[in-house]
């Protein structure tokens, strides 16, 4: 009942910043990659590849700072589940690096 609890708890919390970070003008993942090509402008937004890029090294960047907030937080672990999520992360970097090798790789082709 308690993971319920917790679960219910980050879900109204996701829920309640993500208008509060819209309404600021912040934007993150796919809204920032769509604001950055607007201000560029139509001849400099980047396609194809290029997005798929910006898309991936955003993801990246994610990873390796929540990577970073799991490693530094304090208190209990609760049950191990802090270092299985750190594995999980390491998991999401590789393959998010996968993919971006084979994007460049797939650019270099052409």
């Amino acid at each position: 009942m308690k993971r319920l609890g917790i679960v219910l708890g980050a879900v109204l919390l996701f829920a309640a910043i993500v208008p509060a970070i819209r309404s600021a003008g912040l934007t993150y993942g796919r809204d920032k990659l769509k604001s950055d090509t607007q201000q560029q402008g139509d001849a400099s937004a980047p396609t194809g590849s290029a997005t798929n890029q910006k898309c991936c090294q955003a993801a990246l960047d994610a990873l390796n700072e929540a990577k970073r907030q799991l490693q530094t937080a304090t208190g209990s672990d609760g049950g191990n589940h802090r270092a299985k999520a750190v594995d999980l992360v390491n998991k999401a970097i590789s393959e998010v690096n996968l993919a971006l090798k084979a994007i460049q790789e797939g650019a270099a082709k052409r």
